[in-house]
Formats: C-alpha cells, structure tokens, sequence
C-alpha cells in the first residue's frame, strides 16, 4: 500500500483529501506545516505538497529535501498558478505541480505515474558492454568505448572510491589525463542527468557511484 505525506495547512482541505485518497487505498500521513514534516522525516512513497504554508513555504520544503539528497516524488498542489511559481517548484525539484481547485482523478493519475516510476535508490543500473548502452532512469544512453569503461568500473564498485589514476588504467589510453577523465564523467552525466546525483566527485582523488 502506497505510503502519502499530505503537507498542507488547511486543516479543512486536507482533511478531505485524506479521506479521498483513503477511499482509494492509499496510506496517508497529515503534516499541517512544512516544520512538522521536515522534523518528522517520515518514510513516505509520495509527498503532496502545498506552497503557501506560514513559517516555511513549501518552496523552502523542496529546498531542504533536496539538500539532503532526499528523492521522494513531490507533487505541488497549490492555489498559485503562475507559470514562474510553476518552473520555480519544478527547479527545486518538484516532479508535478497540480492547481487548486484539483481534479481528484487527475491528480489520482499523476500520483499513479510517478509511484510507477523507480526512484533512483531502487533503479537497477544495467550496462550492455557489447552496444555500449546504459539503461538508465533517463532512457536508454549510448556511450563512447571511453566512457563504457568508465560506467563499468563505477558500477562494479558502488559506494567506493575509484581513483582517477584506476580510471586511467583501465582505459589504457596515454593520451588520458585527470582533466580528460572529469571530461568524460561531465559528459556521461549531460547523457544520462539521473547521473549527477550518483556519480560523486572526492576532490584531488576519483570518484564514487553511490546507487
């Protein structure tokens, strides 16, 4: 059973909603301010989230979440309609942005896409050395035989280090350099953007892929 943070400071509204997704099988977990939520850290599958909270908006709320590399699914329900408030809430990190008064079935069904979607914790990395194809939360990516080597020296080591002189070894290439292999990690990442978050640079030593 799908687990829900409700964020919202009508207590009226949020009441309603609750029972609503109640009725449809859904777990839900009230929060009547961003404060209470964030303090909680409650292990959800699904945040819906309001924006005009006192204390701390929920734009605040998306900031924090993400400073702790937290990558539950937020949707943003929210009576502000501006396409600013829109592009502001999706570059926090927001997934969704839902307008008050909502359609309860299409808000149904956007909760349905993203639960449907693997969060990044729970994605199972997969690469094909022979074609060169990294399957990942973005699509399917093509990589150079560089880059392969690479991905697959990351991916057989999750969460330690691999230094660059290791990388450099690996490729075998003497023509490789520190700077040509931040090169060829920056460009991985541009390919596959779900990347950014897992491939973690130590300064002055390598890199490691946390999954």
């Amino acid at each position: 059973m799908p687990k829900i943070a409700l964020v919202e400071d009508d207590d009226q509204f949020s009441e309603l909603l609750s029972s609503m997704l109640l009725s449809e099988g859904y777990e839900v977990e009230r929060f009547l301010n961003g404060a209470h939520f964030l303090d909680s850290r409650p292990k959800v599958d699904l945040v819906l989230l309001d924006i005009m909270m006192p204390d701390l908006d929920g734009f605040r709320v998306l900031e924090i979440l993400r400073h702790r590399k937290d990558e539950t699914p937020v949707i943003v329900i929210s009576a502000r309609t501006s396409e600013q408030d829109v592009v502001k809430a999706l570059e926090l990190g927001a997934r969704d942005y839902v307008w008050k008064p909502i359609r309860f079935k299409e808000l149904l069904a956007r909760m349905s896409r993203l639960l449907s979607t693997p969060r990044l914790d729970e994605f199972a990395w997969a690469l094909n050395e022979q074609e060169r194809k990294l399957t990942t939360p973005d699509g399917i990516v093509t990589l150079t035989p560089h880059e392969t080597v690479i991905m697959k020296e990351l991916l057989s080591k999750p969460g330690r280090l691999v230094t660059r002189d290791a990388l450099m070894e690996k490729l075998g290439d003497r023509a490789e350099t520190y700077k040509t292999i931040d090169v060829h990690i920056s460009n991985i990442k541009k390919k596959a953007p779900a990347l950014r978050q897992k491939i973690k640079c130590l300064r002055g030593q390598g890199y490691v892929f946390e999954p």
